[in-house]
């Protein structure tokens, strides 16, 4: 999951507090593609060894190429934000208006 706003972490999550190689995007769909599921150490709680992620060895592209992906992606996501504050706000107002005019206090 990659999250572009301030969050708080459950202390069982694993998260990236620094990008040395590569840019936040490019690491989502990285880990993603990592079926990290196949890592699970745990029984009743999935559990995840950091010690275990940080041994699988990744092929990376050029620089050059990692830098227009980020670019690419960097425009996506934050088009993908905007249209999620969008709904959210669509959403609160449909919830706001609909029982006004449910019940006739609004007109059509």
């Amino acid at each position: 999951m990659y999250v572009n706003s301030d969050y708080w972490p459950l202390n069982t999550t694993l998260w990236v507090k620094e990008f040395k190689k590569i840019r936040p995007h490019f690491a989502r769909h990285l880990l993603a593609g990592l079926h990290l599921e196949q890592y699970n150490g745990g029984a009743a709680v999935p559990t995840l060894n950091r010690n275990d992620v940080h041994r699988i060895q990744v092929l990376l592209p050029p620089p050059t190429l990692l830098s227009l992906f980020e670019e690419q992606a960097t425009d996506f996501y934050q088009q993908v934000d905007v249209l999620t504050k969008t709904n959210e706000r669509l959403a609160k107002a449909r919830d706001l208006l609909l029982p006004k005019l449910m019940s006739g206090e609004l007109a059509a």
